[in-house]
């Protein structure tokens, strides 16, 4: 029988969870909402070399672990083979921090740190809790086969904790050959 993290003594329970609901009308739009969970220490592992990274970064989802996003996307096609793309997300995270003491606290925010470093039962969400917010504008065109064209600005504002705060971010990408992202 399966205990999700009622019994404070099992710690090891780990989930990643997602749920979403599209519409899409033909070649005229797609929309989407989703709903993403990552439990503490998803990616961890007690020997932090079989940790599910790569290099220090997350082979999962890149929001981490011990934390929670509703993402919204609109997504409408164009002439000449190019897309408008509006997605906004909402992120909660729960983040390693020190205590007033200055000791380490483990919530299992760090795929980086072994989950038996002093780790005890926390909740979903424990630790420094961080809530921002981004909403990001992306125009994309193929004028050529396997040639792709993508620019983005993008927004972060920060509702809580010590995040970068209030940011914008602008990038222009070149895609020659196979793109599935």
């Amino acid at each position: 029988m399966f205990n999700f993290g009622k019994n404070k003594c099992i710690i090891n329970n780990k989930f990643g969870r997602r749920i979403g609901l599209t519409l899409n009308k033909s070649s005229l739009f797609l929309a989407n909402i989703e709903y993403t969970r990552i439990d503490q220490e998803v990616y961890t592992h007690k020997n932090v070399y079989n940790a599910h990274v790569e290099k220090g970064v997350i082979l999962g989802d890149q929001m981490g672990p011990n934390s929670d996003r509703w993402k919204v996307v609109f997504r409408k096609w164009l002439v000449n083979r190019s897309q408008l793309r509006l997605t906004y997300s909402y992120i909660r995270q729960g983040l390693n921090y020190s205590d007033s003491d200055g000791n380490f606290v483990n919530v299992g925010a760090n795929p980086n740190i072994s989950y038996l470093v002093n780790r005890e039962f926390t909740y979903f969400l424990d630790g420094d809790l961080q809530r921002y917010s981004n909403f990001s504008l992306e125009y994309i065109i193929e004028p050529l086969r396997s040639l792709q064209l993508k620019s983005r600005i993008q927004r972060q504002w920060v509702s809580e904790g010590k995040r970068i705060s209030n940011f914008w971010f602008g990038e222009f990408i070149l895609t020659i050959g196979m793109n599935y992202f």
